[in-house]
């Protein structure tokens, strides 16, 4: 036997609590569970009967071979690492976290670093499925798995529930992804922008240095072409100038005029030298600018391209759960339909057993209402009627009330005196007993673990007729009764209140004793 902890025991982790503690998974038993306060821990130790505590070392002290998540990215985020040092294998069912590359990167790290296995699994069933599939595998190895729900997995309206929950989870990973990536599709568009204005920069730079250097050039060309025409008018050479003098007054003369042609001359020369290198230097500031922008938008491109797998990833996985989800509806339009193939057998039986008494001369008569609970519990879960689906993904039309908190223990009674007409076993009641009480009256009992009566059995009010569990199409214990009048199926609870969930503490099921 396997040894299964549990992190987080909210509503998913509480099903997959009662399945583990039911049997659902043959080689798995459920050792610890970890959950956040004391005042849980006390409540749920009493109720599970298995070590709940609020420290994340008791857990691993109890030497899981698996540990399962059903408590957010938070609780996933802190016990990975942990969980996988201890030599446990975890299965997530909070999977959206993995969609962060770092933390995957670190947890698939540590699945290689110690030898474990993580297990993505989706919703409660998928939990169920992959405990089921890994309690018969030898050896693991490192790495990271997804699992998907296989066809008739679906148990009840808990797994759509489930699929709802990792479908939303799912929706807003990608929505988050699309704002992502609009978000680094507006910087790559702002940094090509920038990268245009870089280059334009550069272009007129270029323009203003072909400026400088023909300035300069020219202004070269005109001092050569000022020395060239002394020199040709004296046919002397420029610095022979100064000794054409006739006089001492004539030489300075003739020595300042040079000096003021050639200050002139160089002071051109060096300002438009100056301006080529400053020119230059703004030229190689731009172009390296323009580089780093470049690098900066490949970068962005690079995360662009990153987010766009990512949400391609997060879309399969959408598409995937859309199927799932069509799946779970068949599989739970089948199961009602079979529900409704044996409400209808009852009540053939019903009014053959009435014949059979009237020909016999027995009274058929059935007074409406006149029941008391069937079980010790007041907790309803679940009403008659027309209801959503969990996620709001179709609905269904409950049959009966279900009544929670029972137990695997509980004795169920028989609502009113009658004939068993049904004791047997089938995929969607599980474990179930009808009761017929006359003329159109009949009331059923669903998801024993266990039944104490008999086809033909006079059964009176109060008798004991079976165990609670959590048989067929159920995910954990608890009692689903149905009451026909009439040929009808009731709300047994309109007799007096109006529906509702929650404890009803003292109430008949009927206003009539």
């Amino acid at each position: 036997m396997k040894k299964v902890c549990l992190a987080g025991c909210g509503r998913l982790g509480h099903v997959i609590a009662d399945g583990l503690m039911a049997g659902k998974v043959p080689g798995a038993e459920l050792t610890a569970v970890l959950v956040q306060t004391a005042e849980k821990a006390e409540k749920l130790q009493a109720e599970l009967g298995c070590l709940v505590t609020t420290d994340l070392q008791d857990l691993l002290s109890a030497k899981p071979a698996y540990v399962i998540e059903s408590a957010g990215n938070g609780v996933v985020r802190q016990i990975t690492v942990p969980v996988l040092e201890a030599g446990a294998d975890l299965i997530v069912l909070s999977t959206s976290i993995f969609g962060e590359s770092a933390f995957y990167d670190q947890a698939r790290a540590a699945a290689t670093r110690y030898g474990r296995q993580i297990h993505l699994a989706h919703g409660v069933i998928g939990g169920l499925d992959v405990v089921e599939t890994a309690a018969m595998m030898g050896e693991v190895t490192a790495g990271l798995t997804k699992r998907k729900f296989s066809k008739g997995s679906a148990r009840s309206d808990a797994a759509l529930d489930a699929l709802a929950d990792d479908k939303s989870q799912a929706v807003a990973r990608k929505e988050l992804l699309d704002q992502q990536i609009a978000n680094t599709e507006a910087q790559i568009a702002n940094t090509q922008a920038q990268i245009d204005r870089y280059a334009a920069l550069i272009t007129q730079t270029e323009a203003e240095l072909v400026e400088a250097e023909e300035k300069e050039a020219a202004q070269y060309e005109l001092f050569c072409s000022r020395v060239r025409e002394m020199e040709k008018q004296d046919e002397v050479s420029y610095w022979a100038v100064l000794f054409r003098a006739s006089s001492f007054t004539d030489l300075l003369g003739r020595l300042d005029a040079i000096n003021e042609i050639m200050k002139y001359d160089q002071g051109v020369i060096d300002d438009l030298k100056a301006l080529q290198a400053e020119i230059e230097e703004k030229k190689a500031t731009l172009e390296s600018s323009k580089a780093e922008t470049e690098a900066a938008k490949a970068e962005l491109v690079s995360k662009e391209n990153e987010l766009n797998t990512q949400r391609s990833q997060a879309n399969a996985v959408i598409q995937q759960l859309s199927a799932n989800e069509n799946e779970t509806e068949a599989a739970l339009a089948d199961l009602e339909a079979e529900q409704d193939a044996l409400w209808a057998e009852a009540q053939r039986r019903s009014d053959q057993l009435v014949a059979q008494q009237a020909a016999n001369g027995q009274s058929t008569e059935s007074n409406p209402g006149g029941y008391i609970w069937p079980v010790n519990s007041r907790y309803i879960t679940s009403t008659v009627g027309g209801r959503a689906s969990p996620g709001g993904i179709g609905s269904t039309n409950h049959k009966g009330t279900d009544i929670g908190r029972v137990g695997y223990t509980s004795s169920i009674y028989a609502a009113k005196s009658g004939t068993v007409i049904v004791s047997q076993y089938s995929s969607s009641y599980g474990n179930y007993v009808v009761i017929s009480h006359g003329s159109g009256n009949t009331t059923l009992y669903a998801h024993m673990s266990s039944r104490k009566v008999s086809v033909g059995q006079y059964v009176n009010q109060g008798d004991v007729i079976g165990i609670t569990g959590s048989t067929g199409n159920s995910t954990g214990p608890h009692l689903h009764f149905e009451v026909t009048e009439n040929g009808v199926r009731v709300n047994p609870l309109s007799h007096g209140a109006e529906p509702r969930m929650g404890y009803l503490s003292g109430y008949t099921l009927s206003g009539s004793a």
